[in-house]
């Protein structure tokens, strides 16, 4: 099949980019011809990845407005170029949708939602807009049951418009990385390293994990991987309250799993989420790892001894137990390998070309 992956653009640690880029090259191995067109070029390790593999990048352009509905225009001459087209997040959703109304002629459209919520579907007039947008979609894929039951209580579509791909991690690339050494970003032996690698931005929590380090004892250091809206924010937040010897900002990695398996323990705070690729990449590190007791996580970990609430006492309470009791660490990181193998990639591509198939009749 000729498939056209459509995502707005690739930031270094968005979850979406990872989950485009595993996808346009698993499907490449297996043979089908893949593009993947971005709104916005911009250079980051994902876009040279594709490269690497052999999968050609369609920019529409660099450095720009993401939301500019003009763009649409220049995304539908591609609609009909291909046998399926497969569309991820906001704004992309709404781009790739405008752009149908001006090609009469487009494939199939597939969308993937990756989050249990968003507010333009819970908003009383967003909503009449969100159901315009996704009523082009002829698929609608939801990451969990949880993202499903969210868009079925918001959306009034037939239930044959979804479905339910889980998300899947690619356990070769991280089985076969190294962890960092500490020293090369300032860390010593006896430093218990936590680890967050997410954007700053909404629905992250990093602030969290910022406030409760100040009552944890010295040797425990809170490493931040990632960019985002709010990272200047933070950074002199940091710097005010005087902590930052025991705070690193990282800024945006290429070599995020060798930082997890550095990690004495991984971390993902944040008020929701869909199904976290980047959750289910720190359990299959070998490395304990712990997550907001909120929907799409408690999915993804499946064990609320491993789930703290978003308050400083829950997860300052989980961190110390993890950090003086040795055997609860080790039982924590032996769950989290288990539970991620549950999440495999293989099976993941495998079901996405199944519904590729349906929608294009070459089953």
């Amino acid at each position: 099949m000729k498939i056209l992956q459509v995502i707005d653009y690739l930031p270094e640690t968005s979850g979406g980019a990872r989950f485009v880029v595993n996808l346009a090259i698993k499907l490449k191995q297996l043979g089908h011809e893949v593009d993947v067109l971005l709104i916005d070029g911009e250079k980051s390790h994902f876009l040279e990845e594709l490269t690497r593999n052999s999968i050609r990048v369609i920019s529409i352009s660099k450095n720009i407005n993401r939301f500019n509905i003009l763009y649409s225009l220049k995304i539908s001459k591609y609609l009909d170029k291909y046998d399926i087209v497969h569309t991820h997040i906001f704004p992309t959703s709404y781009q790739v949708s405008i752009a149908r109304i001006f090609n009469k002629k487009s494939a199939p459209i597939v969308f993937t939602e990756h989050s249990s919520f968003n507010r333009r579907a819970s908003n009383f007039l967003f909503k009449y807009i969100e159901v315009f947008m996704y009523k082009r979609f002829d698929k609608i894929i939801c990451l969990s049951e949880q993202v499903m039951n969210f868009l079925k209580e918001n959306l009034p579509f037939k239930d044959s418009k979804y479905a339910i791909i889980q998300n899947a991690v690619d356990t070769h690339k991280v089985d076969t990385c190294n962890a960092s050494k500490r020293n090369k970003i300032g860390l010593k032996d006896n430093d218990f390293i936590i680890l967050m690698s997410a954007r700053f931005d909404e629905p992250k929590r990093q602030d969290l994990l910022i406030e409760v380090v100040k009552a944890l004892p010295q040797n425990i250091k809170i490493v931040f991987a990632g960019s985002g809206k709010t990272l200047d924010f933070f950074k002199n937040k940091v710097l005010l309250e005087s902590i930052g010897e025991k705070v690193i900002f990282l800024g945006a990695r290429t070599d995020v799993y060798e930082l997890m398996k550095m990690a004495d323990l991984n971390i993902l705070a944040s008020n929701y989420e869909g199904l976290s690729l980047a959750a289910l990449e720190a359990m299959s590190t070998g490395k304990p790892f712990i997550a907001s007791d909120v929907e799409g996580l408690d999915f993804v970990i499946n064990n609320k001894e491993y789930l703290f609430n978003n308050d400083i006492f829950s997860l300052k309470s989980l961190i110390l137990r993890l950090y003086n009791d040795n055997s609860f660490r080790h039982e924590c990181a032996s769950y989290a390998v288990k539970r991620s193998k549950d999440f495999d990639i293989d099976i993941m591509v495998d079901k996405y070309i199944l519904e590729y198939k349906k929608l294009t009749g070459k089953e």
